[in-house]
């Protein structure tokens, strides 16, 4: 565990230990790291993102995280409405931030969630030296 650092007393598992962590889900499964996901995964995250919803603004990296596992629908819908509101204020970091939330969980995606994060990837590409 580190400390993250604009949220004193918030911490977050170590880069390092995340990817293992994150695969001993599918260990315990017996499978492989990609669909179907495990279902005490499904419902761990439908509850994180039940709460990640209800936290308002301070949820709003969480939330899309939690969703690409437990409603891929619902994580297509936020992902669009939360892009489209940082395009519309043009700001790129937070495309980004979202971007990079969604590629997290690439293994994952449903072929419609792919199809427009490739498009997101190509049209913030085609913005960013503007």
């Amino acid at each position: 565990m580190e400390p993250v650092a604009a949220m004193p007393g918030a911490f977050r598992v170590q880069d390092r230990a995340r990817r293992d962590l994150w695969l001993s889900w599918w260990d315990e499964a017996g499978s492989t790291g990609r669909p179907p996901v495990p279902e005490p995964l499904v419902v761990l995250s439908g509850r994180l993102a039940d709460h990640f919803g209800a936290a308002g603004p301070e949820g709003r990296d969480d939330l899309p995280n939690q969703l690409l596992v437990a409603d891929g629908d619902g994580a297509l819908r936020l992902f669009d409405t939360l892009y489209e509101e940082a395009d519309a204020r043009f700001d790129l970091p937070r495309c980004q931030t979202l971007l990079d939330i969604v590629a997290g969980r690439q293994a994952l995606l449903s072929p419609a969630l792919e199809r427009r994060y490739q498009d997101r990837v190509s049209y913030r590409r085609a913005r960013g030296p503007w």
